[in-house]
């Protein structure tokens, strides 16, 4: 890794910022599936974890409970320069499949707007006795394309500006 490029508490300040990521599992026919998610992520100080409410019937779990191996990809926009492709932040990870009642998901959920009205309409459908998290231990290494370098370096080249980030001992 390059000594310009950001560390990873950089990174997790930037994961915290964002709510929406895309999970990707494995069926059991062996197809990719893929859904557009909220997440919240681990009180800071803790492990680091993200967490996603869905529903006990959603594909996402029958995948899961059959290849728990997904991946994982945050899509950070440029604010003003919207012709740049995006920054994403991806890593791989073991999913876990825990209870709606988990006290640390209830907590991450309730302190952020997005998510407590995210968990506040899943409450209040027909389904919330269905309701249960997943829980995201990502790998070791989280890939990085496009965060953290300046405008110049954006437009020299596309595909150069990528670097990984190794999660510190302490935080996994």
């Amino acid at each position: 890794m390059a000594s310009n490029t950001p560390d990873f508490d950089f990174i997790v300040k930037k994961i915290r910022n964002k709510t929406f990521g895309i999970f990707d599992t494995v069926s059991p026919e062996k197809g990719s599936q893929s859904s557009s998610v909220f997440y919240g992520v681990s009180l800071p100080g803790s492990r680091f974890r993200i967490y996603i409410l869905t529903h006990q019937k959603d594909e996402k779990i029958r995948n899961i409970k059959h290849n728990p191996c997904i991946s994982f990809v945050i899509p950070l926009c440029h604010r003003f320069f919207c012709f740049l492709p995006f920054s994403t932040i991806y890593f791989q990870s073991n999913a876990e499949i825990i209870p709606y009642v988990d006290p640390e998901a209830q907590i991450i959920f309730k302190k952020n707007r997005i998510l407590r009205k995210v968990l506040s309409d899943a409450c209040n459908s027909d389904e919330k006795g269905d309701l249960m998290f997943i829980r995201l231990k990502p790998r070791r290494k989280v890939l990085i394309y496009k965060l953290g370098f300046n405008l110049r370096s954006l437009l020299r080249n596309f595909e150069r500006d990528h670097y990984i980030i190794q999660i510190p001992s302490e935080k996994y």
